[in-house]
């Protein structure tokens, strides 16, 4: 069960599609605030039944100004895909298309674009966060800015994490991709597998709205083969991981923002690596406070597949780091 105090309880209830209580409960300006800091504002305004008046016009608000980012959101992925056609947009810049019922009900603060060939967008400049790093040559993911609207801040990625963490073979996902709304975007049982990647890379500290993300992409996935390719790409323990927090946010109810939540078989990585997800997935905190540097370590290598590339991992991340010193200095 996620770590949560009355106000996570009621965002968690909410989003099961519990009846939710009058506008007099004092957990709601505290859950309203939750709500907006994990990105599903919007979709509880959509999605939740007689909501009370207050709390109604607060939901309504979010999802309005969501609306409005949308908007030039939208029209700084046209200006990205114009300069990268190739690209294939993923997580919230696809979500928010391809798995929502409108834009706004799928905040995001950036664009994400995958592109394996390419080493920068013409004419956009770093954000200062790449500057650290720009010397890497095996980089996988650079931030740039718009130069048109400095709002719109694209992730450029060739690859979806550090290249010893997984074997997630970047060239067959992108044959795979199909068209989009605006895009080409990942074939729906690469999507899911990327999405639970995602939630693995931050260490499970991914806002609800990741988790619903999942949710609804595990809906439109073949899950034999999104186990066959978790297997080939050393992703069992990241899928184990995202399907056991979905469920535990899910409850009883089978339900989680907006759609059903299917209780199918988990996929089965070693013991020791099923101990850590489970202890990693009770530990998921709606605050989403800082860990410490043990618990990040222990959580980073626990969904990483086997033991050598555990190790693999910890010598690139020290040599990075040490990099990253020189680069600073």
């Amino acid at each position: 069960m996620p770590r949560r105090g009355p106000a996570g309880a009621l965002l968690l209830a909410l989003l099961r599609g519990d009846r939710p209580p009058g506008d007099a409960d004092p957990r709601w300006p505290e859950t309203l605030a939750l709500a907006a800091r994990h990105g599903v504002a919007p979709l509880l305004h959509a999605t939740v039944r007689d909501l009370p008046l207050g709390a109604a016009a607060a939901l309504r608000t979010a999802r309005a100004a969501s609306l409005r980012d949308s908007i030039w959101r939208e029209q700084g992925l046209r200006r990205a895909l114009d300069l990268l056609p190739e690209a294939i947009a993923f997580k919230g810049a696809a979500a928010a298309y391809e798995l929502y019922e409108s834009p706004e009900l799928r905040p995001s603060a950036d664009i994400d674009l995958l592109h394996p060939d390419a080493e920068a967008i013409p004419g956009y400049r770093w954000h200062e966060a790449t500057r650290v790093r720009e010397s890497n040559a095996e980089w996988h993911e650079r931030t740039f800015v718009d130069p048109l609207d400095a709002r719109v801040l694209i992730d450029l990625h060739r690859s979806f994490s550090q290249p010893e963490r997984t074997r997630v073979d970047v060239q067959a996902i992108r044959a795979r991709a199909r068209p989009g709304a605006h895009s080409r975007v990942l074939d729906p049982d690469d999507a899911v597998l990327v999405q639970a990647l995602n939630l693995a890379t931050h260490e499970l500290r991914a806002p609800l709205i990741s988790v619903v993300d999942f949710a609804r992409l595990w809906q439109r996935c073949r899950p034999a083969v999104v186990q066959e390719r978790a297997l080939a790409f050393r992703l069992r323990g990241a899928l184990f991981a995202a399907l056991l927090l979905l469920r535990a946010c899910a409850g009883e109810s089978g339900r989680f923002g907006g759609v059903t939540v299917e209780r199918g078989t988990l996929p089965a990585p070693g013991w020791l690596s099923r101990r850590l997800l489970r202890w990693a997935v009770a530990r998921y905190d709606l605050t989403r406070r800082p860990l410490g540097r043990l618990e990040q370590l222990v959580r980073k290598a626990s969904f990483i597949d086997r033991p050598a590339d555990r190790v693999r991992f910890a010598l690139a991340e020290v040599r990075r780091r040490v990099a990253a010193g020189r680069t600073r200095g």
